[in-house]
C-alpha cells in the first residue's frame, strides 16, 4: 500500500510540472494596446481623396431601462476620411465624438443641465476630475478599417435618388428613390448637383473610455456630387446610421461615478431600470472635401 502510495504522489507531482494553458486575452482592449492596421492599397491611377468632418454633428442616444429611457446628444466632432471613389472598399479614415459637448433631455432646462452633469461623470468627465484626464477621455474615436457589404463598388455605381421635401429643409441626408433624381440642393450654392447612394457596414475599432472594442455599423452615404457628372469626387459625403449602435456600457466601464470620478456603488441599482445597460446611438453626419 505504501508503495502504490509513493507511485501515486510522485505521478501527482509530475503532473505539476505542466505549465498551465496561457488565458486568452478578449476585448475590450486598453485603448494604449498596438492598434493593427488592415488598409487595402488605394486604386491605380485613383488618388484618395479627403473629406473632413463637419464639426457640428447629430449623435443622438437612448438609454432604454425598463422605467425610464433618458434620451441626449453629442454635438461636436472632428475626423477625416481618406475616400476611394472608385473602390470604396479601400476607404479609411478616423472620426471622433466630443463627449464633453453631451447634452441630455430634461423636463426644464435646470433639470436637462443636471442631467448632463451626471452623464459627464459617468463618462468619466467629471468637473473634479484631473484636467489631463478629462483630457486624455475626452473624444469617443471611430477608426474605420474595413468596409463591407457595399450595395455598390464605388460612388459612379450607387443608386441615384433624391431629397425628400422634410430632408431639404431640415439640412438632413433622408432620401428617396427616384428616376428623376437630380436636384439643385447641393453644399455649394447655384452649383446643379445630383445625390447617390450606398449602403454599407463598416467595420472599425471604437475607443471610449481606455477602452477599444471592435464594432460593425450599418450605414448610408449619400454622396451630393456635380449633376450628370457622377465620375468627378463628391462636394460633400452625409453618412447617418440605418440601425442604431449598440454601445454596452459595462464594456467600456461607464458606470455611475460622481464629480471626482469615484465610482458610486449604491447607484448602479438605476442600472437596467432607470437607465439602460446599454447606449443605442444613430449617426447623421456631413463630410465636406478637404481644402
Amino acid at each position: 500500500m505504501v508503495q502504490r502510495a509513493l507511485c501515486l504522489a510522485f505521478a501527482l507531482l509530475a503532473g505539476c510540472d505542466k505549465a498551465p494553458p496561457p488565458l486568452e486575452r478578449t476585448e475590450p482592449w486598453l485603448a494604449s494596446a498596438a492598434v493593427s492596421s488592415t488598409a487595402s492599397a488605394p486604386s491605380p491611377g485613383v488618388p484618395a481623396r479627403a473629406f473632413d468632418l463637419d464639426p457640428a454633428v447629430m449623435a443622438s442616444f437612448e438609454l432604454k431601462g425598463s422605467q425610464a429611457a433618458p434620451r441626449g446628444q453629442l454635438r461636436l466632432g472632428r475626423g477625416r476620411i481618406l475616400l476611394d471613389t472608385v473602390a470604396l472598399v479601400n476607404t479609411r479614415g478616423t472620426l471622433e465624438l466630443d463627449l464633453t459637448s453631451v447634452l441630455m433631455e430634461g423636463t426644464s432646462p435646470g433639470d436637462a443641465r443636471q442631467r448632463s452633469e451626471w452623464a459627464r461623470s459617468w463618462l468619466g468627465l467629471g468637473s473634479s476630475r484631473p484636467e489631463a484626464t478629462r483630457v486624455r477621455l475626452r473624444w469617443a474615436t471611430f477608426r474605420l478599417i474595413a468596409l463591407e457589404e457595399a450595395s455598390a463598388p464605388g460612388v459612379e455605381q450607387g443608386e441615384l435618388v433624391r431629397p425628400s421635401a422634410s430632408s431639404l429643409e431640415a439640412g438632413a441626408p433622408r432620401v428617396e428613390a427616384g428616376a428623376d433624381a437630380a436636384v439643385d440642393a447641393g453644399s455649394e450654392p447655384g452649383v446643379p448637383t445630383e445625390q447617390r447612394r450606398v449602403d454599407f457596414t463598416a467595420v472599425g475599432e471604437l475607443t471610449l473610455n481606455a477602452r477599444r472594442v471592435t464594432r460593425r455599423v450599418p450605414l448610408r452615404a449619400v454622396f451630393v456630387l456635380p449633376r450628370g457628372r457622377p465620375a468627378e469626387a463628391p462636394l460633400e459625403v452625409r453618412l447617418t446610421t440605418r440601425a442604431p449602435l449598440e454601445v454596452p456600457l459595462a464594456l467600456f466601464d461607464i458606470v455611475p461615478r460622481d464629480a471626482t470620478g469615484t465610482v458610486l456603488a449604491a447607484e448602479q441599482r438605476r442600472v437596467g431600470t432607470e437607465v439602460g445597460s446599454s447606449a443605442r446611438v444613430e449617426l447623421d453626419l456631413r463630410l465636406r472635401a478637404a481644402p
